[in-house]
């Protein structure tokens, strides 16, 4: 039974907390791979954040290739459009592993010796605002390439180029391919050595 406006609207909603979690993720996500990295490779770990976020936009350009492509336009409106998130939800057993880790002993030995800062936000935008730059300067850079790959492309070519949709979704997935795992974890693997504290 259609449930009509509601659909939309809980489709939206459904967007929205998984952008705001996953959001509140990125940081948390990637200062756990580099704190718990060995201190001459934490640069080349913590590539992996990125290469795997990557991953995830590859696998699901890749998914909707598939299914443009196996399904008609009827089943892929009807049901096909719900199979890549059914498969995401297969990432939350890990995700609900990983939360057994105790804490980072830096920070354990750090907050029993009464040495974290009480205003870290403050702290941040003062004493290291040349670092937020440079981390903006890299994340922007990431941001635009998804929306522009992503969702932009395959637009495109369906509605200017008039190409196949599937072909402007595998187009825009070896695009990604190339730009996103190849130069990424190529760069985390140079700058791993260097980043040892």
């Amino acid at each position: 039974m259609a449930i009509g406006i509601a659909a939309p609207l809980l489709m939206l909603l459904g967007r929205l907390i998984q952008g705001f979690s996953a959001g509140g993720e990125v940081g948390c996500a990637t200062a756990f791979l580099v704190e718990y990295a060995p201190s001459n490779w934490r640069g080349y770990f913590g590539s992996f954040q990125m290469v795997t976020q990557a991953a995830a936009t590859l696998a699901g350009s890749f998914f909707g290739a598939v299914l443009t492509r196996t399904l008609s336009p009827e089943h892929l409106n009807s049901w096909g459009w719900r199979v890549p998130f059914v498969i995401g939800l297969l990432i939350m057993p890990v995700g609900l592993y990983l939360r057994l880790f105790d804490e980072y002993r830096r920070f354990v030995e750090k907050a029993q010796n009464n040495e974290l800062t009480s205003r870290p936000i403050r702290d941040t935008a003062t004493k290291h605002w040349m670092h937020v730059l440079a981390g903006f300067g890299l994340t922007v850079f990431g941001t635009i390439g998804t929306y522009i790959f992503l969702l932009y492309l395959p637009k495109h070519a369906t509605r200017v180029l008039h190409m196949a949709l599937t072909d402007g979704l595998i187009s825009s997935t070896v695009g990604r391919s190339y730009i996103w795992c190849a130069v990424r974890f190529s760069a985390g693997c140079r700058i791993g050595s260097a980043a040892k504290s």
